[in-house]
């Protein structure tokens, strides 16, 4: 019934446009003639815009493929103590169900939609999106093609200064920064050894 229903719909629809278009043919003089001024007709158009993105899309592929390295955290803790698992379900100590998380990573290595819907979550909240890296982009390159540095190591000073850089961020939120100069907390900030050595001498 519903394909039935949506085949008569778009039979309605399509002889609407047929009378749509045959009266305003009629009312500019019967000669149906489209109203455009342009370079190119309608065929030449197309013909360059084709031309066009299989040029630029012929470039991208040609690029030379770039790496995309890991920091080696999710092989050096069995307990995957630094790899993502939101949303996964987790003991009381914080650590991941490793079957569940098992079942992320068979979803991201098969890319099959209904490993996805397999993936154990801990609760009600889902991720977001899981799927869209494995999209396709119609415009640039390629976003595999794309690359960016592996981040800090969990047991790295850089990861330990982001960790306090975000624990001060946290405190600070409902502070203006025209108020940092004078404000208490902000100034106990700026004297941790992380961010103290990035201050210029006349401000430390």
């Amino acid at each position: 019934m519903l394909q039935a229903g949506a085949a008569a719909a778009v039979a309605v629809a399509a002889r609407t446009l047929n009378l749509e278009s045959t009266a305003n043919a009629q009312s500019s003089g019967g000669s149906g003639s489209a109203c455009e001024i342009g370079p190119l007709g309608d065929a030449a158009r197309a013909q360059a815009c084709l031309n066009l993105r299989e040029s630029v899309a012929q470039a991208d592929f040609n690029q030379p493929l770039v790496s995309h390295p890991c920091n080696g955290d999710d092989s050096l803790y069995p307990d995957k103590c630094g790899s993502f698992t939101k949303t996964l379900p987790h003991d009381t100590y914080g650590r991941v169900n490793l079957s569940a998380y098992q079942s992320l990573i068979n979803a991201l290595s098969s890319g099959n939609p209904s490993d996805f819907e397999n993936i154990t979550l801990g609760g009600t909240v889902k991720l977001t999106n899981p799927q869209s890296g494995l999209a396709y982009d119609l415009e640039g390159m390629d976003a595999h093609n794309l690359t960016v540095l592996a981040p800090p190591t969990l047991a790295s000073p850089q990861m330990a200064t982001e960790m306090v850089e975000m624990y001060w961020v946290s405190l600070l939120r409902d502070v203006p920064f025209d108020q940092y100069p004078s404000n208490a907390m902000a100034q106990q900030a700026a004297q941790e050894p992380p961010f103290r050595a990035r201050l210029p001498d006349h401000v430390q």
